[in-house]
């Protein structure tokens, strides 16, 4: 849930454009219009770009819930559409395809183009499974525009197991997701979340007309994208609305050590106020109305100029879901611990190293004093007493030093990992597992360096993306290796897609299956490469070569989390 998106976390990915191989011509007719796509001829997909799925909120439809777009006639989706306003991004081009805009609310579509003799059929029986995504990005960045799903189509293709993906955009930042009394007073809360349903409700009503089945989606995300995808099955207290039969998180769930408070919480009250003063609304007689029609520009400025100056860290900037007594009704462990969501087979898994980057390694950290002191700063909501119990969980023994930012850098980032990322996701995929089938992974490639930001952030948060998306997604992977282990893991999520079993399109490595995961057993895949450049669950160097995919014991079940667990009042989740 971090806010770094795919583009933003890998400086290779700045300033890229995308130029696709293609025909032009594919059609869907939906009950309302006819959609024109183009066909990448590289990988034989067809792709309709650009799909508004609600109206641009502009004007008075500025923070306010996504309304029906009135689509009718012929329309050319062959230009993928803008991205959402992203912290840190100007109104100029600010990523690898569209540029920022409030009109942003459209979503892609990827479909094969060529199966059953080499013919392109819109209407496959049985139609297809679809994958939709929400991406990552701290719900301040990114763009579903980053995620080129020609690969992962095609090897369904090749797979005899066809799918459909989608990728969406939603509103970000204070434009997604505002809070404080005015925010409440004017039903402009969770409203990125909103776009999302909406986006999945447009999937569920259209997705027929491109060979897709409604009845058979599957939606997953990455980082804030994960946490997504868990507050949608948490949605209106579980509430089943036919929208999704299945879920994939990566590296995130709502349950992750950051703040879903009520949308009164004091942080999130200055961070609209801040952004109110600096646009000039302060005083007037209706503050809303004055935000909504206040200039693009000016309103975009003062955003970044609240981000910058944020009263908690960058990586937390305050603009994130809240508990808003509908959507949200409640912190989500607590719905999930009472069964509230929805009840549907699940994945999720970490990167071994995680938060890595989030970590200075200017610091020279060596004692314990200073990362309870640092722990603070980020956390200040926390108790002093909590931090102090977790240092002693996470012993200094149990992490090597890395050789950068003092001898107990490494041990630092790991209780960042712990408390961010990984005691949650073990609480969160726990409580699922009451209920549902489920699995998890550990994702254990150093990805290439020319994808990597520094070399001690080794397997960091956001590491599997390019194994996920495949080379079709840049930037991208190219070594044998790498791309062998893509498809692996692509094979694992389209078979998990289509028949709701990692397993059910044979074992994802020769003799190796990937077994649930139960309170009894704890079976985590772990997905690295066979020339021994993974770690070790605790981040020390290594493993043994030859050595692919295999299974292992839960490296989360440790004494840490069963505190984190124990105490989870004491994080505000």
């Amino acid at each position: 849930m971090f806010s770094r998106s795919w583009t933003f976390l890998f400086s290779a990915g700045l300033g890229l454009t995308v130029s696709i191989p293609r025909n032009e011509g594919p059609t869907a007719k939906t009950h309302d219009a006819t959609y024109v796509g183009f066909t990448d001829t590289t990988y034989n997909v067809d792709i309709w770009a650009g799909i508004p799925y609600a109206k641009p909120p502009l004007g008075s439809l500025r923070l306010q819930p996504p309304e029906k777009y009135p689509a009718k006639g012929t329309i050319a989706a062959q230009t993928y559409g803008n991205r959402c306003f992203e912290i840190g991004t100007g109104v100029a081009p600010g990523g690898p395809v569209g540029s920022n805009s409030e009109d942003c609310l459209v979503l892609n579509i990827y479909t094969p183009a060529k199966c059953e003799g080499g013919k392109r059929s819109l209407h496959p029986s049985p139609p297809w499974p679809v994958m939709f995504y929400a991406h990552g990005g701290g719900f301040n960045q990114g763009s579903g525009n980053d995620y080129m799903a020609q690969s992962m189509v095609n090897h369904s293709v090749e797979l005899k197991s066809p799918v459909v993906v989608v990728t969406i955009n939603y509103r970000l930042s204070f434009f997604g997701f505002s809070a404080g009394t005015d925010a409440i007073a004017n039903n402009a809360l969770n409203l990125g979340l909103l776009d999302q349903r909406f986006a999945m409700k447009w999937v569920h009503d259209n997705i027929a007309a491109f060979g897709g089945d409604p009845e058979k989606v599957t939606i997953f995300g990455q980082s804030a994208g994960a946490t997504s995808v868990g507050l949608q099955m948490t949605a209106y207290n579980g509430a089943h609305q036919d929208l999704f039969r299945a879920a994939i998180l990566e590296s995130g769930s709502p349950a992750d050590t950051l703040p879903t408070p009520p949308p009164t919480w004091p942080t999130y009250q200055q961070a609209w106020d801040l952004v109110v003063e600096g646009i000039g609304c302060n005083g007037t007689s209706n503050v809303f109305k004055c935000v909504q029609g206040a200039d693009t520009a000016l309103l975009w400025a003062a955003i970044n100029a609240v981000a910058a100056k944020a009263p908690l860290p960058s990586s937390i900037w305050p603009w994130q879901p809240v508990v808003d007594g509908k959507f949200v009704a409640d912190f989500p462990s607590k719905l999930t611990a009472a069964g509230k969501f929805t009840k549907v087979p699940m994945i999720m898994g970490f990167t071994t190293d995680e938060v890595t980057y989030v970590i200075p390694t200017v610091f020279n950290i060596s004692t314990d004093a200073f990362i309870v002191g640092l722990a603070q700063v980020v956390l200040p909501f926390i108790p002093l007493s909590v931090f102090e119990e977790i240092a002693l969980l996470d012993p200094l023994s149990e992490f090597p030093d890395q050789g950068v930012g003092g001898t107990e850098w490494k041990r630092t980032t790991e209780i960042a990992s712990d408390i961010f990322e990984r005691c949650p996701g073990r609480e969160w995929i726990r409580n699922v597992t009451q209920y549902s089938h489920t699995w998890k992974y550990r994702f254990n490639a150093i990805i290439p360096p020319d994808l990597a930001k520094a070399p001690w952030e080794k397997i960091v948060h956001a590491s599997e993306i390019p194994y996920v998306w495949g080379p079709s997604t840049k930037p991208s992977i190219n070594e044998p290796l790498d791309l062998a282990l893509s498809r692996q893991v692509q094979k694992g999520w389209i078979s998990f897609a289509s028949f709701l079993d990692p397993n059910t399109l044979g074992d994802l490595s020769p003799g190796v299956g990937w077994p649930p995961y139960q309170d009894n057993s704890q079976n985590v895949m772990v997905f690295q490469k066979p020339d021994g450049s993974g770690e070790q669950g605790n981040g020390a160097p290594g493993t043994p070569v030859g050595q692919g995919l295999h299974v292992e014991h839960d490296f989360d079940d440790r004494p840490v989390c069963d505190y984190y667990a124990a105490n989870d009042a004491a994080f505000v989740h």
